[in-house]
């Protein structure tokens, strides 16, 4: 958050806002913009493009807390050398003349370190330990998205593949963290979810999972915040944030700026051209995403 008193700075908010801005319309700015507007905060979320347009739309919506993990893991580094190569690969981050990316890449390989991985774990075993819950607040607060508990199957084209999975929550399981899981037959899997092939060698089962429909959640979230008197506005693309008279006014192509006490960067891969010039160096870059739908 940046604070309207503190130009050019980021950390404590040295006095309650009355009014902020959200930059950013997926489900962390729109979520930050409800619980704002619970505490009295007159909230301003502005948007490039419309809510959930980009990552927030585009994934399973399955709310796995104990599955979010660093990406840094030792053997990480093994997969992704293999994977510049393979245009098929599900980890690829295609090679470029791009010295911003190839230094991102040189700290995140100094990082895949067991002890680097090991802390990570254990300083977002304390954001995920109530996440999940946040969501039946946000429930009894009236966001009427549709979400629901069942299983969730994993299948893996051989079996060692799955047991590097075992071992991995196994481990994660030790630093406090992890999903409870069961290995299951075939015809188990096929009663939950009826499209697994034969190829399919080996299958686990995560029961009691929460699954949401990103899109329809996101739009029923986005309603909850205006009817709790917050503003969306999409079509506003941000290219600074500045500090006048005591508020921090944010810019945007071709329309009137924002001012508010304070400013929330919820950009996500877009993060670090606005967040930069407030301290913030650490570069925040994009992963490859994709998806298939089949039918139920």
């Amino acid at each position: 958050m940046v604070d309207a008193v503190a130009p050019r700075t980021l950390g404590r908010m040295s006095r309650t806002p009355r009014s902020a801005v959200i930059v950013g319309a997926g489900i962390v700015g729109l979520s930050t913009a409800w619980f704002l507007r619970e505490r009295g905060v007159t909230v301003t979320v502005v948007d490039r493009s419309a809510p959930a347009a980009g990552a927030s739309w585009g994934n399973a919506g399955w709310l796995s807390p104990g599955k979010a993990v660093p990406l840094g893991e030792p053997s990480v580094l093994r997969t992704s050398v293999t994977s510049l190569f393979d245009a098929d690969a599900a980890l690829r981050i295609p090679p470029r003349a791009d010295p911003g990316l190839w230094a991102f890449l040189v700290r995140f390989a100094l990082r895949c370190t067991r002890r680097q991985w090991t802390r990570g774990v254990r300083a977002l075993n304390a954001l995920n330990g109530p996440s999940v819950e946040t969501f039946d607040e946000l429930a009894d607060g009236g966001v009427d998205g549709p979400m629901r508990t069942t299983s969730v199957v994993a299948g893996f084209g051989d079996a060692q593949a799955g047991e590097a999975m075992c071992d991995e929550l196994a481990g994660l399981s030790g630093l406090g963290g992890g999903l409870d899981f069961e290995r299951i037959t075939r015809e188990r899997a096929r009663e939950l979810a009826p499209q697994i092939g034969e190829r399919t060698k080996y299958l686990l089962e995560f029961p009691r999972q929460r699954i949401i429909e990103p899109s329809d959640y996101i739009d029923a979230l986005a309603k909850a915040v205006t009817e709790r008197g917050g503003v969306i506005r999409g079509g506003f693309t941000v290219h600074n944030l500045r500090h006048q008279h005591g508020k921090v006014f944010v810019d945007g192509y071709g329309v009137e700026p924002v001012a508010a006490d304070a400013v929330v960067i919820a950009t996500g891969a877009w993060l670090s051209s606005l967040a930069r010039a407030f301290g913030v160096r650490t570069r925040v870059q994009a992963g490859r995403g994709y998806s298939f739908t089949v039918s139920t």
